[in-house]
């Protein structure tokens, strides 16, 4: 537990310290988020490797230099959807060409010998759309970082301290009070340890984040931002509606992550972080939470 919570509180700084670098220069934070784009797609390489899945490797490799092209040359995040959606559809028609090729070419043929109902109508595609969907996820779900990042320097803070904070508050508060309370597990064959009181004392938390986060920005007067200017009922209002969602979709990402490594059959994508896991293990609630503070800071402000 000690190991877990040191290794936790040094993962908070370089994070933070990454977030305040911006102030620095904003694309500091854009290669922190490329490399750690680049670190979660190797290690869904690396275990479906295993797991002898098949896929295609460059384009799951090469998403994460996309996606950082496509926020660095857009105009505007509306232009960096653009330019993301027509790289998923052009990845997407590569990979299905490639699989319809492949069985005429001298790989394709061995892998015939090896398995010869590898491409018979029930594993159709099996392999491009297992690529376009690592391709999405983790690369384009962490990308909507780079889109925080570039709504400014007073806004893209208050989005990253949203999606950061709510997210760490949400784990936090699900696991400290999960171990205490224990009660009904929530979903025991995918994640036997994730619990009824744990799920809504995570509530609690990410609804206590953004409250805190709302509070500091309407009246500190640290730095001049748009939430010191708009109406303080409904901006508690918005905020505690983005606590609240964001901590759900935060302990979704943890489920729906707990899924994947049970279909892969591995307990943690790494263990790079004692306690902790591995970089996939790290931000799987964060990616989720990221998409949703993104398309709402667009919205509302």
């Amino acid at each position: 537990m000690a190991k877990r919570i040191f290794v936790g509180i040094l993962i908070a700084l370089v994070v933070c310290g990454a977030i305040a670098a911006r102030f620095w220069e904003t694309i500091v934070f854009d290669i922190f988020v490329f490399l750690l784009s680049l670190c979660c797609a190797f290690e869904i390489v690396k275990e479906n490797v295993k797991e002898k899945r098949r896929f295609f490797l460059v384009p799951i490799l090469g998403f994460p230099v996309l996606i950082f092209m496509a926020y660095f040359f857009a105009s505007s995040v509306a232009w960096a959807f653009l330019y993301q959606a027509v790289a998923v559809l052009i990845v997407f028609a590569s990979c299905l060409f490639a699989e319809i090729m492949l069985p005429k070419t001298k790989i394709g043929k061995k892998e015939l010998e090896e398995n010869p109902t590898i491409y018979e109508p029930g594993h159709l595609f099996e392999c491009s759309i297992r690529t376009i969907a690592y391709c999405v996820y983790p690369s384009m779900f962490l990308g909507t970082l780079y889109g925080i990042n570039a709504l400014g320097l007073e806004m893209g803070l208050v989005g990253l301290l949203l999606v950061f904070g709510i997210s760490a508050a949400s784990d936090t508060f699900a696991f400290f009070f999960g171990v205490w309370l224990k009660g009904t597990r929530l979903c025991p064959e995918i994640s036997p340890k994730k619990g009824v009181p744990g799920m809504i004392f995570g509530f609690i938390g990410g609804l206590i984040a953004s409250c805190l986060i709302f509070v500091f920005f309407r009246f500190s007067g640290v730095i001049s931002n748009p939430i010191e200017n708009i109406n303080f009922a409904w901006g508690f209002v918005l905020f505690c509606l983005l606590g609240l969602i964001g901590s759900f979709l935060t302990q979704m990402g943890d489920l729906f992550e707990s899924a994947l490594k049970r279909n892969l059959k591995i307990k943690d994508f790494g263990n790079i972080f004692p306690g902790h896991g591995g970089f996939m293990d790290r931000v799987d609630g964060q990616m989720f939470n990221s998409v949703f503070v993104l398309i709402m800071l667009l919205i509302c402000f």
